[in-house]
């Protein structure tokens, strides 16, 4: 019997960008061992204006699940 006979189920698992991150953007924070994030980035909107600074919050509340406007 070939292994491919033997495959039951293919589960694909789609998620767009909010949930990826929102599961692993925060994963590796800057540490001596790895080149990560130390929550002082930013994002510039354009000339003159201010940069949007990273959302560093720890707890999925409802302020969070807003940030940035999930209305498109």
């Amino acid at each position: 019997m070939a292994a491919r006979d033997e495959i039951r189920h293919v589960i694909v698992l789609m998620l767009e960008n909010r949930s990826f991150d929102c599961m692993l953007g925060d994963l590796y924070p800057a540490g001596p061992g790895f080149n990560g994030l130390t929550g002082n980035e930013s994002n510039p909107l354009g000339p003159g204006l201010p940069a949007i600074q990273v959302n560093t919050t720890k707890t999925m509340d409802s302020s969070a699940a807003k940030t940035p406007t999930p209305d498109p």
